[in-house]
């Protein structure tokens, strides 16, 4: 928690990948006294993207429409363009949708990149965005076409190691969440030391375990699908 009301949605995450352990990224998710804390598929859906963004630089996509872009998606901009949608939307149209977002994807990693780059890259017709693209609440339309962005440069010749490693990176991550997410929860259970004495025992295995029964969880502070939600622990004693 920041000492600040809010924090807008394009400042609240921080991630980095960590070193030596593939695919594993640490996340900081920042928020203000009188934000409202729900980390339910929306927020994966805002991490991953933000995962996805950091893998377009890693692979060396750059330009003000990617950075757009990524902006558009934090503030809510294409989550708010599907809740638009009609309820009868016909399959058939939803699947051209996605292959013309794909296309669209492609279309501004060419712009990013030199022209035979994206020539050399397109040959096979080949896409992951058509493998992945079933809907999935954690995975959006930005995380989709910035993987194809990635795939588009990977795929040359001459590309950077950075970018085939980016490419990797990026799905193994969508192939993970697209269908499920699974919430890791560390908890402590304490008890008493009996050695301590009586006075001991009853303040910390009558009192101090009441009050812990009857704390505020964090999964209900943070809005935590329990149906996703492992619990980790250990006993304590002290």
């Amino acid at each position: 928690f920041l000492p600040m009301p809010v924090i807008t949605p394009v400042e609240r995450l921080l991630v980095r990948s960590v070193d030596g352990v593939p695919n594993f990224y640490q996340v900081v998710a920042r928020y203000g006294y009188q934000d409202k804390i729900d980390h339910g598929p929306s927020f994966i859906s805002m991490v991953i993207s933000t995962i996805l963004h950091k893998l377009e630089l890693k692979a060396g996509l750059r330009g003000a429409g990617l950075e757009n872009d990524y902006i558009h998606e934090l503030e809510g901009g294409v989550e708010a363009a599907q809740d638009d949608k009609p309820e009868d939307d016909d399959p058939d149209e939803e699947e051209g949708n996605a292959a013309a977002a794909a296309a669209a994807a492609a279309s501004m990693a060419a712009a990013m990149a030199p022209s035979e780059l994206y020539a050399s890259s397109m040959g096979d017709g080949a896409s992951m965005v058509s493998h992945i693209s079933h809907p999935s609440p954690y995975v959006s339309r930005f995380a989709l076409n910035a993987l194809e962005r990635i795939r588009v440069v990977a795929q040359d010749v001459d590309a950077p190691e950075s970018a085939t490693e980016a490419l990797a990176m990026a799905e193994a991550l969508l192939e993970t969440v697209a269908d499920k997410v699974v919430y890791y929860q560390g908890r402590a259970f304490t008890r008493a030391n009996e050695s301590e004495g009586i006075m001991h025992s009853f303040v910390v295995g009558t009192l101090y375990r009441s009050l812990e029964t009857i704390a505020y969880n964090d999964s209900e502070a943070w809005s935590i699908p329990l149906d996703n939600m492992v619990e980790l622990g250990m006993a304590l004693e002290i």
